[in-house]
């Protein structure tokens, strides 16, 4: 199935293989495992037939050898119940045949969409109207708004790569850099439009290592382009209540090819271990060495500050606020003049870019691929590096913040001499805001997330 390679293109070769692989597996699987059912239903049907004979030496050496391969074939069907059901935080061994058919039966009821607005705002179960709404809506979102330049308005932004930062990062790969990031990845993860999962090329590492070593250095180390295809992922969307009525009710998930992934992998690995030397602390989510509740326990401290302040002139306030579909709508060239402040050098940034820019989308609906979508804005959920790269993105609002408390605009909470001052806590995609209660401050720090909003194509969600 998997054989020598000739084509020049290392992206083109490791394609072709990967598709004439899962092409031939696609046919061996119908011939023998669609069959699984119907063996479990003989072996059991024998097995019975079996037991209601006569005790003899003959019958007896037969239905042990009905019993052990009725353990094999069963074995085998709820290893595709398994990988169906999506329980993936099952431990290995564990066997419940009836609870895996009950999860997959419900996982496929719960996730199935059967009705959506139509462009009109009218309440559509027809398949073709779905599929149109859906991609009107998706084009929109990731069609770029055509911010205004923020090369002056990142102006205050300050360099925090170092040389050996940026050396570190640019450090060729190695052979062991791919196989640590493939091995990192959880085996049942749903695969992308190639149709292979991880534990694919995990169990088969020894044969598929040579053209996926190969393709992965020779962009990450050689810098040559891989094509759009090669970067195409299949978008489940997934119901995010019971009974979704509009797009804004789902949530897209990309399902990359394992392939593309462990480049993204790759770039996140070397991006992660510099982060908490470029990112404020008023960021703590995905940061090594940091954790989302330390934000947790200040943000209680001064909630409960504030609540316990009765007196003073001065009063002061909290404000919460969550960005809408705040992957969806990261503008590129804000990320891109973003890592280009910092001090990322070309080399690294172009390689993001590239990771970022190329993506086209297939949708799928119910299961069978609907329509396709080729995206000029957005961080997609489901790629390795997406959550530091929004990380890049919220620096350009602590930046924004920071220049106006310089500028004595905003002014954040001092809950104590000695104390710092805090202006904001992030949390991912939510913010709290902390400044004076009135009217100045408060139009101040709407400015702000106006301008954010301009910059970066984030919408705050009111």
């Amino acid at each position: 199935m998997w054989k020598d390679c000739i084509d020049p293109n290392p992206f083109q070769c490791l394609m072709g293989l990967t598709d004439s692989c899962a092409k031939t597996l696609k046919e061996w699987d119908e011939k023998e495992n669609g069959v699984i059912p119907k063996k479990v239903k003989d072996l059991r049907d024998r097995l019975r037939f079996l037991e209601s004979l006569p005790r003899t030496e003959q019958v007896i050496e037969e239905e042990v050898q009905v019993r052990s391969q009725l353990g094999t074939v069963m074995e085998d069907e709820e290893i595709l119940l398994r990988a169906r059901s999506r329980a993936i935080w099952l431990r290995e061994g564990d066997k419940n045949t009836k609870f895996f058919h009950a999860r997959v039966n419900s996982r496929k009821k719960k996730n199935r969409i059967s009705s959506l607005e139509n462009v009109e705002g009218v309440m559509s179960t027809e398949k073709h109207e779905m599929v149109q709404a859906i991609q009107q809506f998706y084009s929109e979102l990731f069609t770029t708004s055509n911010p205004i330049d923020p090369e002056t308005a990142l102006e205050g932004l300050d360099v925090c790569v170092s040389e050996e930062q940026n050396a570190a990062l640019i450090e060729p790969y190695t052979e062991d850099d791919v196989s640590r990031a493939l091995f990192h990845m959880n085996p049942s993860k749903a695969p992308g439009i190639d149709g292979m999962n991880a534990n694919f090329y995990q169990k088969h590492w020894p044969v598929v290592k040579d053209e996926v070593v190969r393709a992965c250095l020779s962009f990450l180390n050689e810098g040559i382009i891989f094509s759009e295809e090669f970067n195409k992922a299949r978008v489940v969307l997934i119901p995010e209540i019971d009974k979704p009525r509009t797009e804004s009710n789902l949530r897209p998930i990309s399902l990359c090819n394992v392939s593309f992934k462990i480049i993204s992998k790759m770039l996140a690995n070397r991006l992660k271990h510099v982060l908490s030397n470029i990112v404020s602390e008023n960021q703590s989510a995905f940061v090594p060495g940091r954790l989302i509740f330390d934000n947790l326990l200040v943000a209680s401290e001064l909630l409960h500050w504030l609540k316990g302040k009765t007196e003073g002139k001065t009063g002061w306030m909290a404000v919460k606020v969550d960005m809408s579909k705040a992957y969806d709508r990261v503008e590129w060239s804000f990320l891109e003049k973003t890592m280009v402040k910092m001090g990322f050098t070309s080399i690294f940034t172009q390689r993001i870019m590239q990771c970022v820019t190329t993506v086209s989308y297939v949708f799928a609906l119910n299961g069978e691929d609907a329509c396709e979508v080729k995206p000029t804005r957005e961080l997609r959920q489901g790629d390795p590096i997406s959550p530091y790269l929004f990380l890049l993105i919220s620096e350009g609002l602590s930046m924004l913040l920071r220049k106006a408390q310089r500028d004595k605009l905003v002014a954040g909470v001092r809950i104590c001499r000695g104390a710092p001052e805090v202006s904001h806590l992030s949390f991912a995609d939510d913010a709290i805001f902390f400044c004076k209660a009135n009217g100045v401050q408060a139009a101040h720090l709407t400015e702000i997330l106006r301008a954010y909003e301009s910059l970066s194509g984030q919408k705050i969600n009111l």
